[in-house]
C-alpha cells in the first residue's frame, strides 16, 4: 500500500456507535389510569392524529375508545399499542386508579 493510501485511511473518522434501541413498555397498564402528555404532539401522519387524541386527565380506556370512534385505529388493541409505544418514550406518563 502506497504511503498517500495509508495516511487516507489513517484519517477515516471512526464509526458512530448505534443509536440505543428503545424498548416497548413492559409494565400492565390499567384501563383506569389517568394519562398525563408530557411533549408536545412529537408525531406525523395519521399516529399525529392519535396522539392528538391524548387528554390530560383521561382514562386510558376513554382514549382507546376515543381512537377507534374516531377510525383511526381498528380495535383497542391497536391503541393499546399506541399508548405503550408512547409509555417506552416518555411522550406520555400514567398515573394509578386510586
Amino acid at each position: 500500500m502506497s504511503k498517500a493510501k495509508q495516511a487516507t485511511v489513517a484519517l477515516a473518522p471512526a464509526p458512530l456507535p448505534a443509536a440505543p434501541r428503545v424498548r416497548m413498555y413492559k409494565g400492565t397498564i390499567n384501563p383506569l389510569d389517568t394519562i398525563t402528555v408530557n411533549v408536545a404532539n412529537p408525531k406525523r401522519g395519521q399516529s399525529h392524529a392519535v396522539f392528538a387524541m391524548y387528554v390530560n386527565g383521561q382514562t386510558v380506556d376513554a382514549f382507546k375508545a376515543s381512537v377507534v370512534e374516531a377510525g383511526l385505529r381498528p380495535n383497542k388493541a391497536a391503541a393499546h399499542g399506541d399508548v405503550r409505544w408512547d409509555l417506552a418514550r416518555g411522550f406520555i406518563s400514567l398515573t394509578p386508579a386510586s
